[in-house]
């Protein structure tokens, strides 16, 4: 891509860039907003009046995250012990991504709800969507929100990954049997730290994304990771 539009945003990215790291004083000083008001956004997301999958309950124990490193494979290759693609491995790659991992109650939680990734003060702006190519364990192909704190898949499209998204995040041959996409909902992060939440965001991004890869890696699920996908064509589907 070359152009205005393409310069405007490579600008817009440099200028968050610098402010978050190297005039991350001058962004603390505008002030932050408060929390325990009426405009907290809510914990997790969900949507209401849609057909929903409750999972099943994923297992405490996965395996060998090492086997997400290609130095470990490397040295080891007899492989992973490999998972069928059903109903239980896909509870355990969702639960153990991004899944609700504890809940601390008492009149000292000020933020009860954790999950299996850090997030600055527990906000999780990070959504997780899975679009699965086939019927997996009773669940149809289509595109899903995960709700972590139900550990349920919400159904907002049938049928299997289209091509056209295919094409978009570079996702080439006829083995793949789900891609799962990372949005960033800012706002639930921004109410309380502003400008500084594009840094916040962007830095639980990649963690979640690698946390991904270190669950499929246990699982022994072969994952990549898709950064620089065509955008537009995501957003349609």
């Amino acid at each position: 891509m070359t152009g205005a539009a393409t310069d405007e945003a490579g600008a817009l990215g440099l200028r968050f860039w610098y402010d978050t790291f190297e005039g991350v004083r001058e962004l603390f000083a505008e002030g932050h907003g408060s929390e325990g008001g009426p405009d907290d956004p809510l914990p997790s997301k969900t949507y209401r009046g849609l057909p929903r999958h409750v999972l099943a309950a994923p297992p405490r124990r996965i395996g060998d995250a090492r086997w997400s490193f290609p130095g470990f494979r490397d040295r080891h290759p007899e492989g992973p012990p490999r998972r069928p693609w059903d109903g239980s491995t896909l509870s355990a790659l969702l639960h153990h991504t991004y899944g609700l991992g504890r809940m601390e109650l008492g009149p000292q939680a000020a933020w009860p709800y954790h999950r299996l990734v850090a997030s600055a003060r527990c906000f999780y702006p990070v959504e997780l969507y899975v679009w699965l190519d086939g019927d997996t364990g009773g669940v149809p192909a289509g595109c899903y929100h995960y709700d972590p704190l139900h550990h349920a898949l919400t159904a907002l499209r049938p049928g299997g990954i289209p091509e056209e998204l295919r094409a978009a995040v570079a996702c080439k041959g006829r083995d793949t049997v789900a891609l799962v996409l990372l949005s960033a909902y800012f706002r639930k992060t921004a109410f309380r730290y502003r400008d500084y939440a594009y840094r916040l965001c962007a830095q639980e991004s990649g963690m979640v994304a690698g946390n991904a890869l270190l669950v499929a890696g246990a699982l022994g699920l072969d994952a990549r990771v898709h950064h620089r996908f065509l955008d537009e064509p995501v957003n349609r589907a």
